[in-house]
């Protein structure tokens, strides 16, 4: 196996193949996530839509489903909540608050996806629950 074939595979960490394409998508999808925390409280609240906390969280989850569906390992959902109260840190008011609950979104989203969505265990009214259980 040459250094280029390499590349191209991934390193292996526990059992767990990080590539660049992986590793890029939790980065896009959490910066996203947390540009929306940043300027999406804003935007819902001039097109009058009520419960801005609600839509960033449905937000939130389905970008964290969108993830999970491309890169289904463990760990990547918290990297991508991470990403996104690290950008929430950039914002005008800093709350400790929502730093942890933007994070907490991403880690239980992981653990359950994580046991829900195990290999050879996915279901329709599985990945259901995962949102389910994330947001309650």
């Amino acid at each position: 196996m040459g250094i280029n074939d390499r590349s191209i595979e991934g390193s292996r960490i526990g059992g767990v193949v990080i590539n660049a394409r992986n590793v890029s998508l939790v980065v896009v999808l959490g910066s996203a996530w947390g540009l929306a925390e940043l300027f999406g409280r804003d935007l819902v609240s001039a097109v009058g839509l009520g419960g801005t906390t609600t839509w960033l969280a449905v937000c939130a989850v389905l970008l964290l489903g969108f993830g999970r569906g491309f890169w289904n390992k463990p760990g990547s959902s918290t990297l991508m909540g991470l990403i996104a109260a690290a950008f929430k840190v950039l914002g005008p008011f800093l709350f400790y608050c929502q730093l942890l609950g933007i994070f907490a979104i991403g880690l239980f989203f992981d653990l359950y996806a994580s046991i829900l969505l195990a290999k050879g265990r996915s279901s329709w009214w599985r990945q259901a629950l995962v949102g389910a259980l994330t947001v309650y």
